[in-house]
């Protein structure tokens, strides 16, 4: 930019040379000058030139050159020739109020390969043979303050004292960044100097010139602190000059430095050496490598080899990275660790389009934390970046341990991409046993990242679902799965509260058992849900069904509704058949605490069902009756508290297996009055305490006609049993397990 500036302030003082003489005729200043511009050149304003011997100045000054726009206000200069050239002459002294150059945004025209005014390529006639070389080589220049406008950024450009050929000092100023040159000579066709960069990031080049006879030496150390480079060695060769031999290129350079890496990696460096040559036609290509990483432990790995090549027009350039290699361990992240990090990578970058590719391949990231570790692997990532768009995908393989418990391996299809201030990710994960459904994220800076997830387990195995979870959670060996139909859709937004969602889903199909508990038929209506942190909420009632139930007693036919209030879950109803009569339950609560969980009734049960559970040998009975049990949840057991039992007319026969007279007399006076006892009345006080023995008071009021002369009767008796220990016998895991089996068969 600063040398457009010069260039035409050249210009418009050679033009004004021509306009001094616009006086003795009768055109005007401007029209002359713009006679003996080039034709691509316009000048638009020339106001208040004055011209002497000795310098001149200008109001303003504006002109269109193909690269842009020049526009002066208050220009001032000085020149002066003396014929003795040993002494240093003034040839140009300029000072400016205000100048302003507007870049234009169209590119240089190619130039054809086949042109022959490329033939001798850019390299220029010797000027240090030329009869105006030791003018310019004895002038100094002024410039007492220049500001230049770019964009929304202001160059200002000063001098101390006047600079010359031998020695000088520029101070330049764009924004926060500052740059101080300064040059001297040291010896014959030899200078010295230095480059300082302040500002955000600052940088220092000490280097030395040599001239040669047809060609530049520049070597320099160039020290970073800010990136702890403290040197950098740079060597460059510059052939310029026409009549260096065929094959020289126009340009060699080679520089080394020893780079630290970014965090969380700052304790780490590696070497890079880079060379480039350029040739006379303006081609070229350099090479960057890295091959040295210095670190703590020895067997960590850096390796990168980076090419470029350009063509002389600079419209055509390669830039590939044929291989990279990276293998790092013990990489602190704060509360997590990168324990092992490798891969390979092979890329290029488009300078055309500003595209980079890249592909790895083998990579691994073994990653751990308080209570966790992760192993992920991917057999190949694919990377495009742009200055617009960043994206990249591939497929992931992860193993997980969470609280000292392994977790199987699952595959993820993965692809991200980011643009401007939005990222936006796709994950599909893959078990053993099947799908596990997909996962969209959309992110945008300042907001809470949003999120939909979609899950399907209407085709999972999962018999191996449970067989390969087992091993890592005992739990679930338990649980036994013949099917389960399972679809849950979500979206929502992860905030610092935790994730607050929408949830919808519907199940069917469902077949399962645990311990002692054996479901078949389970189905759930279509529902949906919210989720705020750690609240979970049905947006309406849960409706649900199943087929039957079995708890060593079975229920079937159930239908019920769940909900939530202010106090938790609730199963506000619940209707089903047991016992051969109804079930029904209202307003049942969840066992999150002791106290009452509700009332289930039994209406019009038949107590001959009753009698075949207890297992009791000899009693047979006919007739019904109806139940009211109310539940208590205490210290992790339900009990009943108070129930009660109302039986209809009916008959009762007991036929004991021994002799009651041998026992006793009045318990053979009760077994003869049951042994064929018509009863009218049968009413029960039902207990089950925390032993699991469950109490009966029962009072049966009847005569049997076999026992003295059929005269009515009435019997209080107390019956016990345990009844853990009676339905532990009824629903072992195997007889559970294997009526879940044949509900399923039967359906299927």
């Amino acid at each position: 930019m600063l040398k457009k500036l010069v260039v035409t302030l050249v210009v418009a003082l050679l033009v004004v040379l021509v306009v001094s003489a616009a006086t003795l005729t009768r055109h005007s200043a401007i029209e002359i000058t713009q006679w003996l511009l080039p034709p691509d050149w316009t000048l638009h304003q020339l106001t208040d030139l004055s011209l002497g011997w000795r310098g001149g100045s200008l109001r303003r000054l504006a002109a269109a050159v193909p690269q842009g726009e020049l526009v002066a206000e208050e220009v001032q200069w000085q020149w002066q020739v003396r014929m003795n050239f040993q002494q240093p002459v003034t040839l140009v002294s300029l000072s400016s109020r205000r100048a302003e150059w507007l870049s234009s945004q169209g590119s240089a025209s190619k130039v054809p390969r086949g042109d022959k005014t490329t033939e001798a390529g850019i390299r220029l006639d010797d000027f240090r043979q030329s009869s105006w070389w030791p003018a310019v080589a004895s002038s100094s220049v002024t410039i007492e303050e220049l500001q230049l406008g770019m964009a929304d950024e202001q160059l200002l450009v000063r001098m101390a004292q006047p600079v010359t050929f031998e020695r000088g000092a520029v101070a330049a100023q764009i924004g926060d960044i500052s740059v101080d040159l300064d040059w001297s000579w040291q010896s014959q066709n030899e200078w010295a100097g230095s480059v300082a960069l302040t500002g955000p990031q600052s940088a220092q080049l000490r280097w030395r010139l040599s001239a040669l006879e047809n060609a530049f030496a520049v070597t320099g150390d160039l020290s970073v602190p800010d990136l702890s480079v403290s040197s950098s060695r740079i060597e460059v060769g510059v052939f310029p000059f026409t009549g260096t031999p065929t094959g020289t290129p126009l340009l060699t350079a080679q520089a080394g430095a020893r780079l630290p890496l970014p965090e969380p990696l700052s304790d780490r460096h590696v070497a890079v050496e880079m060379m480039a040559v350029v040739s006379e036609m303006g081609g070229g290509s350099a090479t960057v490598t890295a091959s040295r990483l210095e670190s703590a432990f020895t067997e960590e790995r850096l390796a990168a080899h980076l090419e470029v090549k350009w063509d002389g027009a600079l419209g055509e350039a390669d830039i590939t990275l044929p291989h990279g290699e990276v293998y790092l361990r013990d990489i602190d992240l704060g509360e997590s660790r990168i324990n092992e990090f490798r891969t390979a990578v092979t890329g290029s970058l488009d300078p055309a389009s500003g595209i980079l590719s890249a592909e790895t391949t083998e990579t691994q990231i073994v990653l751990t934390g308080a209570d966790w570790a992760a192993d992920v692997r991917s057999s190949g990532l694919s990377v495009t970046a742009s200055a617009e768009q960043q994206s990249i995908s591939g497929s992931l393989q992860i193993e997980s341990q969470v609280a000292s418990r392994s977790f199987p391996g699952i595959d993820v299809v993965a692809s991200a991409s980011a643009m401007g201030d939005t990222v936006r990710a796709e994950l599909t994960g893959f078990a053993p046993w099947g799908s596990l459904g997909e996962l969209r994220a959309h992110y945008i800076e300042g907001q809470p990242p949003r999120f939909e997830a979609h899950v399907d387990s209407a085709l999972w195995d999962w018999p191996s679902l449970q067989s390969t979870l087992s091993t890592s959670i005992p739990e679930l060996a338990d649980i036994e799965i013949a099917s389960l139909s399972l679809s849950l859709d979500a979206s929502g937004e992860w905030r610092e509260q935790g994730v607050f969602a929408n949830l919808s889903g519907q199940a069917r199909e469902g077949y399962f058992s645990t311990a002692g508990l054996g479901v078949a038929g389970l189905k759930v209506a279509p529902f949906g849900m919210r989720v705020a942190g750690n609240e979970v909420a049905p947006v309406a009632p849960i409706e649900f069904s199943l087929d039957a139930v079995n708890t060593g007693v079975t229920l079937a036919d159930l239908n019920g509704t769940l909900g939530k209030d202010d106090q938790g879950w609730l199963l506000i109803h619940a209707d089903g058949r047991a016992l051969g009569g109804e079930l029904v339950i209202d307003q049942f609560r969840d066992f999150s605490s002791d106290g009452p969980l509700g009332t289930v009734y039994l209406n019009n049960i038949d107590l001959a069902a009753v009698v075949d559970i207890a297992g009791t040998e000899g009693v047979n009975i006919q007739g019904r009756a109806t139940a009211a049990l109310p539940l208590v949840w205490q210290n992790g057991m339900v009990l009943i508290d108070a129930g009660t039992l109302r039986g209809t007319p009916g008959f009762l026969q007991y036929q004991p297996s021994v002799d009651p007279a041998a026992i006793d007399q009045r318990v053979s006076a009760v077994a003869a009055a049951l042994s064929n006892l018509r009863f009218e009345q049968l009413n029960a006080n039902i207990t089950l305490d925390q032993s699991g023995m469950l109490f009966l008071q029962t009072s049966v009021l009847g005569n049997n006609p076999d026992y003295e002369n059929g005269r009515q009767v009435k019997l209080n008796l107390t019956l016990e049993n345990n009844l853990l220990s009676l339905l532990k016998s009824l629903q072992t895991i195997e007889s559970v397990n294997l009526w879940v089996t044949r509900k399923f068969e039967q359906q299927h």
